[in-house]
């Protein structure tokens, strides 16, 4: 863990003197906020598409209820 820790460090943190000290928990939260930015926007994404594929369903849903309800009606009347 620390080897992988210390490999994700040296893509952001080339020079170590006073300054990029300092700056070093600044530019970890940036970049953290900005994976967690991503990874919001494509559950987001994701979340739409169930949004949509639900809607689908819930159609289908009504229309085979409908079906239904007009095949029994029309047998209801073939019956009499």
């Amino acid at each position: 863990d620390v080897l992988e820790a210390l490999k994700a460090l040296s893509t952001f943190f080339y020079e170590n003197n006073l300054r990029t000290r300092r700056n070093l928990r600044g530019d970890i939260e940036r970049r953290s906020l900005a994976i967690n930015e991503q990874f919001a926007q494509a559950t987001q994404q994701v979340k739409e598409q169930l949004d949509s594929i639900y809607h689908d369903v819930e159609s289908m849903g009504v229309c085979c209820e409908e079906m239904t309800n007009r095949l029994k009606v029309h047998s209801f009347s073939l019956c009499q």
